[in-house]
């Protein structure tokens, strides 16, 4: 799915990077607007969510696996993999 505010992480050549050096994956999951909504849904419930909405501003950001970890990759390449605890520790931890 691509449009101009989901893109693709990935292009032909591998991540692309915007202007600015930071590739369209790192701007995809940082990016914070008042319309964002993230959704977990079943793979085969997939379809019928995917029709509820513009199918332009849908973007599957990833999967969730057995793994107590958070992997991100990009372009194929692992760009982080940390464990739940220390997630859940850095986000206990944040001064807001």
């Amino acid at each position: 799915m691509s449009g101009p505010e989901s893109g693709t992480a990935n292009g032909p050549a591998g991540p692309q990077e915007t202007e600015t050096g930071v590739s369209q994956a790192e701007r995809l999951l940082f990016c914070e607007t008042p319309s964002r909504l993230l959704a977990t849904v079943r793979p085969e419930s997939r379809a019928a969510f995917e029709a509820c909405f513009d199918p332009s501003t849908l973007f599957l950001v990833g999967t969730v696996q057995n793994e107590r970890r958070l992997l991100l990759r990009s372009g194929g390449v692992m760009r982080l993999s940390v464990g739940l605890e220390e997630v859940g520790r850095a986000w206990k931890g944040y001064q807001w």
